[in-house]
């Protein structure tokens, strides 16, 4: 079953919540429209990526399979994992937008 985006980014959001991960709205909009630009059926997974700024410093960015196109970036892995487990638990519902034509 496809889903209205609305429903889409709020299902995001409360699974978030259920985590104990706050989200702010412009990652949840950039999220949205993000994911569907983000074809595929591969599962959601986390990568590691060297900041820009301080020594040791990472950014978590969510990615499908081998894509190099990310839905969410955060500093935080736990917040990026949450991310991640969200849109796998939903897409295994069948509670996705459809991708862009």
């Amino acid at each position: 079953m496809k889903i209205e985006t609305a429903d889409f980014t709020s299902r995001v959001r409360v699974l978030l919540q259920q985590q104990g991960v706050a989200v702010s709205e412009a990652d949840l909009s950039r999220l949205e429209s993000r994911y569907r630009e983000c074809g595929g059926t591969d599962l959601w997974d986390v990568r590691a990526y060297a900041a820009s700024a301080g020594l040791g410093a990472r950014s978590y960015h969510v990615v499908r399979g081998t894509g190099v196109v990310d839905v969410y970036r955060s500093a935080e892995r736990d917040n990026a994992a949450a991310v991640r487990t969200a849109l796998n638990d939903l897409e295994l519902r069948g509670q996705t937008p459809a991708p862009v034509a």
